[in-house]
This record gives structure tokens, sequence and C-alpha cells, in this order.
């Protein structure tokens, strides 16, 4: 991975230490951690300086880490009597696809699940290298679409729908939750950042535990053969 540090104010700048604190994260939790540096670099106004670091795909035991999406954190530099976080722009996420291999395949749906009468329809399940998109759509009641250009109601844009997953019942698996579309006759549901499905796997169990403030469960399962 190489990381280019960038002064872009117009004076000049130290780093310290050098290089930050490097940790890489996966499914909120930190599995490996690259100590910071001890030295200090000081950058005159857009000046860059460059660092490259090697990472083996071990956690901080040794053993190979899970297949999925992975995220990079930097940690804090001294500013005087003060810390700072150093933002990263560009590629901050990356995926390490299993050996063996992933599905492709995209799965047509068009299944309804009702709880206390808020319905939603689980519409596609897209399956790739990249990892796994789901679509779901539902009309929450008394919704209403206002006229363009003007945006949806304010009590439409918190429906996110709060969604967690499992292959073939293993571990439970956060989706997060959706990014919301407004159609005029309801909202669409998307989950597009989640891992890619091991080849092998037979069946996604998906359940959609929370509309707003709808308690579900609405449970789909989804079989891949």
């Amino acid at each position: 991975m190489n990381f280019a540090f960038q002064n872009v104010t117009a004076e000049p700048f130290q780093i310290d230490p050098f290089p930050p604190l490097i940790q890489i994260s996966h499914q909120d939790e930190v599995w490996r951690s690259f100590p910071p540096g001890e030295a200090v670099k000081t950058l005159e106004p857009d000046e860059v300086v460059t660092y490259t670091l090697t990472w083996d795909q071990s956690d901080e035991q040794g053993q190979q880490v899970p297949y999925g999406n992975y995220y990079i954190k930097l940690g804090y530099i001294k500013l005087g009597d003060r810390t700072m976080s150093l933002s990263l722009s560009g590629t901050r996420q990356f995926l390490i696809l299993p050996a063996q291999g992933v599905i492709e395949k995209t799965i047509e749906m068009n299944e309804s699940r009702t709880v206390d009468r808020i319905t939603i329809t689980l519409k596609r399940v897209e399956l790739t290298t990249a990892g796994m998109k789901v679509y779901a759509f539902n009309t929450p009641p008394d919704y209403y679409l206002s006229e363009r250009p003007q945006p949806p109601p304010p009590e439409f844009m918190k429906l996110h729908a709060e969604a967690e997953y499992s292959l073939d019942g293993g571990s439970w698996q956060k989706a997060g939750p959706s990014g919301i579309g407004f159609l005029e006759d309801g909202m669409k549901h998307s989950w597009k950042h989640l891992a890619p499905v091991l080849k092998g796997t037979k069946e996604i169990t998906l359940v959609i535990t929370k509309l707003g403030d709808w308690e579900g469960p609405w449970e789909f399962r989804i079989p891949l053969e």
C-alpha cells in the first residue's frame, strides 16, 4: 500500500511521528495495527512525501484474515501541544477475495413479507467479485411524494432499513442501514457494500430488523442453487 502525504498549507508542516499509526479494520474491528515510526518529517508547502506499507494479510496473531472489505485508518500526529488526525483522500477500502472464488450471479426475488401491516418486498440480489448488493422496496403508511423539484417530506428521509444476513446458517453479519430512493409509489432500499459470497454457499438468510421506528423481523431466504 502506497501512501502519499502532502502539505496543503502555506507554511512548513511537521508529520510527527512519521509514519503515523496505520490500522486495518474489517466489520468495525481492527485486525492489524502497524505502530508509528520514530521519525519526524517536515514538509514545505505543496511538498509530498511517500511511504510504502507491505501487509501479508495476517492478523495480530499471524493468522490469515477472513475475506471481505477492509478499511484503512491513520492515527494521530502531534501539532504543538495538541494532536490532530490526517484526512485520507482516494482509496480507503480494499477487498480481499477468498482463494476458492466467489459466486457471480443475479437472483430476481420479488418476494414480500408483512409484519404489523408493514410490507417489504425483496426485489433482487446481485453477487459479483466486488461484493453483494441487495435491493428492496416498500410503501410506508400515508406515503406521498412532494412535487418535484421539492425533496421528499422529512419524515420519509429517516426511513432507512436496518438489515443483517448469514450464509448457510453461519454467524450474522450486519448489512447496516439501507440507502434510500423515492418513487411515486414507494421507497427503494439498497445495501451495496457487502462482502462477496463464497463459492459453495447454498443459501443466504437476510433479515430486515427495523424500518424507521417499525420493528421486524422481515426474513427472506435466498437459495443459490
